[in-house]
């Protein structure tokens, strides 16, 4: 498992090798004690193919999720597993209803494991998902959430990105 998941990363300028990676690693069965952190990468790999545009990848790695008896072993886990499918919801899916219901799910998990960097995240995504169901006024409270968490852990990446949510929204609302 951990050989599979550090080659992946050096083979982004190869797509070939990066997608052969990337299906290999929904062929492996990890052992219990690194289970959670392969099941947390799998999750990021989701967001990768949102970020990609890559739909059909992205389903296939969503029905690969679903069908783990324990797809969300621990608290971070099932953080993790509510933010990247809010990311793969409201980028590449048609219900951001349901984008911002997992980001708010998110939030709260990420919130009580302390993963502050991730937390500010989950607020920016339900900003846009907001912003995509038309609350404008919910969406900038959302992205201000985001920023103030990216700025309290001087995450000045984090910030920026809730800064670009917050200016979308306001660029639409009176």
């Amino acid at each position: 498992v951990v050989e599979a998941l550090t080659q992946v990363l050096p083979n982004i300028g190869d797509p070939k090798r990066g997608g052969e990676l990337s299906a290999e690693l929904l062929r492996i069965t990890p052992s219990l004690e690194v289970r959670p952190q392969y099941l947390r990468t799998v999750h990021v790999q989701l967001m990768g193919y949102a970020l990609a545009g890559a739909h059909a990848e992205g389903r296939a790695c969503l029905a690969f999720l679903d069908a783990q008896p324990d797809a969300e072993p621990d608290l971070l886990t099932r953080g993790y597993s509510k933010l990247w499918r809010a990311v793969f919801t409201v980028i590449l899916g048609d219900d951001p209803f349901r984008a911002c219901a997992l980001a708010r799910e998110a939030q709260r998990d990420l919130e009580e494991s302390r993963v502050l960097y991730r937390l500010s995240l989950a607020h920016t995504v339900e900003a846009f998902g907001l912003w995509a169901c038309g609350d404008l006024d919910a969406a900038a409270r959302a992205a201000r959430r985001g920023h103030a968490i990216a700025q309290e852990i001087r995450d000045d990446y984090h910030a920026a990105l809730a800064m670009w949510y917050l200016g979308l929204a306001l660029s639409e609302s009176s």
